[in-house]
């Protein structure tokens, strides 16, 4: 006889949601129907973005996004939109069309970036729009690599505790899946947990990247799955192969 049941529930499991608030709420919009009506999402942003000086941007060919933060400076910087955006990840190659650029997205990660650009040579200078905290040295491997490049720090990433709603649900014995999407949020929330010390949750992390799961790894109780590729589509598919691994642990544990 064939089980009635559904195949898993997401009824105990909760998910936290790291990035900023905007950044955060795509991310959970994403998500499948399923998740949304089962799964609860607590935001706790482990990061809060401060919009800095506004660039100037006469005499570039195009701009280098590796943030869709950054998009906000550069409309604010210029009323041009014949400027190109060399994206890193499709979000961020959105973020710069709906604003009115057009857009190149070039790999999920800045490694991707360089190489890309250092194959395309751009035909005129370069700005790289980034914020205070970056990794990968865009500007500086591009410039080495015989390209025109400058760079203008935009925006400030500056630390945020875990929210009063996510330390709540630590306490509870229950499934926590938490997508993480840089390293520097990553030690941010293995920082708070170690200062909380103890907690009852299972917690389950979804990293977009080794570096990410890193800062993570080496803590008891915080399980560990890495995204194929470091985008926001592989992140989504990691995120939901490891609810339905625990829904599937769940079910089989349950009464029959």
């Amino acid at each position: 006889m064939s089980d009635p049941r559904p195949a898993f529930t997401y009824s105990s499991v909760i998910m936290f949601l790291t990035r900023p608030q905007e950044a955060s709420l795509r991310f959970w919009e994403s998500m499948s129907p399923e998740v949304q009506d089962c799964v609860r999402p607590v935001i706790s942003p482990m990061i809060d973005i401060r919009p800095g000086c506004v660039p100037d941007l006469a005499g570039f060919y195009g701009t280098i996004l590796t943030s869709a933060n950054a998009v906000p400076s550069l409309m604010a910087a210029t009323g041009r939109r014949d400027l190109i955006c060399y994206c890193v990840g499709e979000a961020t190659a959105a973020a710069a069309t709906v604003a009115g650029f057009s857009s190149q997205a070039m790999g999920g990660d800045a490694d991707a970036l360089v190489s890309e650009l250092l194959a395309r040579r751009p035909k005129g200078p370069l700005v790289h729009l980034r914020g205070a905290h970056s990794r990968g040295a865009v500007a500086d491997r591009l410039t080495a690599g015989g390209l025109q490049v400058a760079e203008h720090v935009v925006y400030d990433q500056t630390l945020q505790p875990l929210s009063d709603a996510a330390r709540q649900a630590l306490m509870m014995n229950t499934r926590i899946v938490v997508p993480v999407f840089s390293p520097r949020s990553a030690a941010q929330l293995g920082a708070e947990l170690t200062r909380l010390a103890h907690w009852k949750a299972d917690i389950h992390v979804v990293a977009i990247s080794a570096a990410t799961w890193a800062p993570l790894s080496s803590i008891p109780g915080v399980y560990g799955r890495i995204a194929a590729r470091p985008d926001a589509a592989q992140m989504r598919k990691a995120v939901q192969s490891t609810l339905d691994a625990l829904c599937r642990v769940e079910r089989l544990n349950s009464p029959q």
